[in-house]
């Protein structure tokens, strides 16, 4: 590990410095083209190397004891997940779509997320024939296992953390730009965007914030679109260094954006999560750093109450808890009929210890939270996504940098168990959606690729699926609960 403590508290990131995956001869016009889209693609949907932090062993000494297997009891109104699937076009070609988002509307369900490629034909990712947008966002999805490339979006540079919302049969999308075209960029951007697609065209790209640095890719940002409302949070600076850290919390209305900035202090938030909490309050997690009145937290977890409302009204921060020894990464927040929780992923100290999810619960409407839950994850993780399902029910899942694959976790009856399933030969971070009653998945795998200068692993995006409607258990009986399927036996 060249250039990086040992210890995971003190494990400093670097940024993208090498393709996301190898490609081509490196000699090739082509593959140096590829190579400098790849060096600024946020790769978050990767590993992106993280500070570590000491998990708190107290709270998971009493799940560790348990043996793995009844620690992970299957949910009783759920199906298996069906075997994985790789995502193709028409003319049977490979698609790749990094960190993909789920959106629909009422013209279809489509994949938005950047960069994205179809390959040149069924077996061959890339030849001196292709070409690549910079703008390249995603695809529109025919059925589970077909889709074809959507045109790329109205922008010159890199486009960092694409999301979209469904209104009507149009799309709204949002996506951050940043001035650093090196690297260096995916760590900090500059102007926000959003655009339409309208059935067949983009808009024209409209700024919707240009002033100081902000922090928008997966882990960093969070944000709410459904079809009541779009909003987004995200850490920043200030146009001034005097401005200090801070909140960004944009909420768009019929008539346009409305943009508040909570100052947090210190060295700020390296990550937040928002949801809605009631007909106009938001509830914000941050993970990070605070120095705000009497609060003085180094790493810690806190909760930020903010009104839709009352825009002049202070907002409310508590904080959660204070990390002493360590620090907390990749937050959630959802609400249950019981409460408000929220969920973090805290690393281990040392570089080869296990993460943790923990998950913290507040049923007096914030005045006070507690540790609920806290799970080892069993392995190194990057990447934790939690999609909560209603009725308290939740799945999170992560990539293990180690094994390579994708650990899985349930919430049943507030407590958060580790399920044995995996799905295997990962590369990237998963995304979860839940749309109607069935939830999914998708993430990166490589193929090999055919060159002429022999044979590359090349990207491809896959899916799996399932329901999580209660059935009779009659019927539940009678399915056949789907493991993730051994490497090789992937469904074309």
């Amino acid at each position: 590990m060249s250039g990086c403590a040992m210890d995971r508290g003190i494990l400093t990131a670097l940024p993208v410095t090498t393709p996301m995956f190898p490609i081509h001869s490196p000699h090739s016009i082509l593959a140096r083209h590829y190579a400098r889209r790849m060096a600024v693609a946020i790769a978050l949907a990767l590993v992106i190397g993280a500070d570590g932090a000491a998990a708190q062993r107290d709270d998971v000494a009493l799940n560790r004891r348990l043996p793995r297997r009844q620690r992970a009891g299957l949910l009783k109104c759920d199906s298996g997940w069906t075997a994985l699937r790789e995502l193709r076009t028409p003319a049977r070609q490979r698609v790749y779509v990094e960190a993909p988002v789920t959106v629909r509307n009422a013209a279809g369900t489509f994949l938005i997320g950047s960069p994205a490629y179809v390959w040149d034909d069924s077996t061959t990712f890339l030849t001196e024939r292709s070409t690549l947008s910079v703008g390249s966002v995603g695809v529109t999805l025919l059925d589970d296992t077909v889709a074809v490339a959507l045109p790329p979006l109205p922008t010159a540079t890199q486009p960092y953390m694409p999301i979209a919302v469904g209104r009507g049969g149009r799309l709204l999308a949002v996506w951050g730009t940043s001035s650093d075209t090196s690297g260096s960029g995916v760590w900090h951007q500059d102007t926000l965007w959003e655009a339409t697609f309208d059935h067949r065209r983009w808009s024209a790209a409209r700024p919707i914030l240009a002033t100081g640095e902000f922090v928008w890719h997966r882990g960093a940002g969070g944000y709410i679109a459904n079809d009541s409302m779009l909003v987004v949070a995200f850490p920043s600076t200030g146009s001034t260094q005097t401005a200090g850290r801070a909140v960004t919390v944009m909420t768009r209305t019929r008539d346009g954006w409305h943009t508040r900035r909570i100052d947090i202090g210190g060295i700020g938030p390296r990550g937040v999560a928002v949801a809605s909490v009631g007909p106009d309050e938001l509830l914000i997690a941050g993970v990070g750093s605070i120095e705000r009145g009497t609060m003085r937290v180094a790493n810690g977890v806190y909760a930020i109450r903010v009104s839709t409302r009352e825009t002049a009204a202070e907002p409310r921060i508590d904080v959660i808890r204070d990390i002493e020894n360590g620090h907390a990464e990749d937050p959630a927040v959802y609400r249950t009929p019981r409460g408000e929780h929220v969920v973090w992923r805290q690393p281990g100290r040392q570089v080869f210890a296990d993460d943790s999810l923990i998950e913290a619960t507040s049923r007096d409407h914030g005045e006070s939270w507690t540790v609920t839950s806290a799970l080892s994850l069993e392995g190194d993780t990057r990447g934790m996504s939690v999609q909560s399902l209603g009725n308290g029910g939740a799945v999170a899942m992560a990539l293990d940098i180690r094994r390579g694959e994708i650990r899985m976790l349930r919430r049943r009856m507030e407590r958060w168990t580790l399920v044995p399933e995996a799905f295997p030969d990962a590369s990237t971070i998963p995304m979860i959606s839940a749309l109607s009653d069935r939830i999914s998945v998708s993430f990166g795998q490589t193929r090999p690729s055919a060159a002429p200068d022999g044979v590359h692993d090349a990207p491809v995006l896959v899916t799996a699926s399932r329901s999580h409607r209660c059935e009779p258990s009659s019927a539940m009986r009678s399915q056949q609960r789907l493991r993730a399927p051994p490497p090789g036996q992937i469904h074309p």
